[in-house]
């Protein structure tokens, strides 16, 4: 049985694909809700604190009782050693004396670290979070970076582990766990105050957010087919762009997660409200089919007839009596079952190396530009730094499939990490805050969000149906370690002085062009059908044409056509 020949007569994207691909929008929604929680609910006091000083402060002790200038040595003027007001630093104030009753401060004698574990904080953007709650500032402030550290560590394993149940079990069913999975951490995350339950709760809503959002891309893409091309964009076909349609969705989830926290400033109610919405996506189980393909692919060829049948009905098509009919024994075969260690065979194995390079560089830059945005100042409002980082990538993915269909998949691959690497590392040389500053750092994202989706797109071209969830999943996994470093380069260390913000983006910059120049490698499957084997792969590896190739076939015929003339 085939799917691909079926589908020429059931149609390749019609109301049924269409319907399927908008509800499988609602997972990408839900895990762009779950990225950014922890931005918020566990925002740091951006504003500013002190630590209590006993001799001076009494119980209800606040940050303003004295002025910053003359506490802190980082904010006084006239200290020209420690003076930093772009990175003050609040775990260090002036020795106290008194005098008359008073407390005063001597700017003379050597400053001293902040002790005990009482604080106040200046007003911020939040009423209460997890780091004001748990006093994460100065010795305890690793746990900022922790917990979003924990957020992609969730994701790593969702991604490795859902992978493989996916193509065991099928799609559908991975998709209901992985939501349920989501929406029960984030609400265990409400329920308790503490640093350590919180970061636990962070990893089991991760890891469902990255499964259901693997499962409901595979089986997007599944679901269609490779030749039809949308109305008046002849080379752009459904299934690039409808795989892409999902992730705006992502975006939109990011966004509404900026949103909510401006409506609850308080961070268990922002979670709280933004956990319970996600328990209704649970209900899709009752209207998602389960992917033919995968069905066929496990010899279930009873079952697939039955989704097809039903696809037919909406979309009105009339299927033949002999499309169910197979026509040979190679057909009639499922496809082989392949396991993880068949990512590694010979002639696997470039491509799998390359994308194992290419998903973290491009998971760090998506992931440190997302997380960091506080921190490069795009602009001084927060919340609209945040909203602009997340909308950006909407037109990348509306771009992206009109750019990877007409130009191929691995040229707009390598340009979407080579040209936002050179403009972060172009930012460097620019004042934070600026319009250039701020364009180039935007288009960065928007480049990254691109090469995210291609990613998704070409590693499940790339590799045989019954294998092809382990392996995105196992990308996605690899992907996810710089996704686990992003916090830590793009807020940590230079938030504690290690190096200045301008290294991030050299970081960021610098890797995303090596992983851009090792992107080329890859093979092209632009227009090819989705495969079915290895021998499948091979085909695409020997059909690609490099770009110097490309280019010298295309001035053999313009000079063929010169001499004819």
């Amino acid at each position: 049985m085939d799917y691909d020949r079926i589908l020429l007569e059931l149609g390749e994207c019609g109301p049924w694909q269409r319907k399927n691909t908008v509800l499988l929008g609602i997972p990408f929604f839900v895990a762009g809700l779950t990225l950014v929680i922890p931005s918020f609910a566990a925002m740091e006091p951006r504003n500013g604190f002190r630590c209590k000083i006993p001799e001076c402060d009494g119980v209800n002790f606040k940050f303003s009782d004295f002025a910053p200038a003359e506490l802190f040595p980082s904010l006084d003027p006239n200290n020209s050693v420690k003076y930093r007001p772009d990175n003050p630093n609040y775990c260090e104030h002036y020795r106290h004396y008194l005098k008359d009753g008073m407390c005063h401060f001597d700017h003379k004698a050597e400053p001293i670290a902040c002790h005990g574990d009482e604080y106040a904080y200046a007003e911020f953007q939040m009423e209460e979070s997890i780091a004001t709650l748990n006093n994460l500032v100065c010795d305890s402030y690793p746990w900022i970076p922790i917990i979003d550290s924990c957020t992609t560590i969730g994701i790593l394993f969702g991604a490795f582990l859902t992978g493989p149940f996916s193509d065991m079990y099928g799609r559908r069913i991975t998709l209901l766990l992985a939501l349920v999975c989501c929406a029960s951490g984030n609400l265990l995350g409400c329920l308790s105050s503490d640093k350590i339950f919180y970061a636990f709760s962070r990893v089991i809503a991760a890891f469902g957010g990255e499964g259901s959002l693997i499962a409901a891309f595979t089986l997007t893409i599944e679901l269609c087919g490779v030749k039809e091309s949308l109305p008046g964009l002849p080379l752009v076909k459904y299934s690039t762009f409808l795989g892409s349609f999902l992730f705006i969705f992502l975006s939109l989830g990011e966004a509404g997660a900026v949103i909510f926290a401006m409506m609850f400033r308080h961070w268990r109610k922002f979670q709280l409200v933004v956990s319970i919405l996600m328990i209704l996506p649970a209900g899709l189980w009752f209207v998602l089919p389960e992917s033919p393909r995968w069905l066929i692919a496990h010899g279930r060829f009873k079952e697939a007839q039955e989704e097809v049948k039903k696809a037919a009905v909406k979309n009105k098509a009339i299927l033949s009596p002999n499309v169910f009919n197979l026509e040979s024994n190679q057909e009639e075969t499922k496809s082989p079952d392949y396991v993880m260690k068949d990512l590694f065979r010979s002639s696997q194995l470039k491509i799998t190396l390359t994308m194992f390079i290419c998903w973290p560089v491009i998971l760090l830059l998506y992931f440190g530009l997302t997380l960091s945005a506080d921190k490069i100042k795009i602009t001084e409002n927060i919340f609209l730094s945040f909203i602009l980082v997340c909308l950006i990538e909407l037109p990348a993915f509306l771009l992206t499939p009109v750019l990877a269909d007409t130009l191929g998949r691995k040229p707009i691959f390598a340009l979407f990490q080579i040209v936002p690497g050179l403009f972060c590392l172009i930012a460097v040389f620019l004042k934070p805050g600026t319009a250039l500053y701020a364009f180039l750092i935007l288009f960065s994202k928007l480049g990254a969000a691109g090469a995210v989706y291609l990613c998704f797109m070409f590693t499940a071209e790339l590799f045989p149906t019954t294998i092809r969830n382990t392996a995105l999943g196992s990308c996605s996994a690899i992907g996810r370690l710089g996704g686990v470093l992003a916090p830590w380069v793009g807020k940590y260390l230079p938030n504690q002085g290690f190096y200045p913000q301008y290294v991030t983006l050299c970081v960021f910059g610098g890797f995303a062009v090596l992983s851009g120049i090792c992107a080329l490698q890859l093979p092209e499957t632009a227009g090819q059908p989705l495969p079915r084997n290895f021998e499948d792969v091979e085909r695409m590896e020997k059909e690609t044409k490099h770009l110097w190739t490309i280019c010298r076939s295309s001035r053999d015929k313009q000079e063929s056509e010169r001499l004819l003339s």
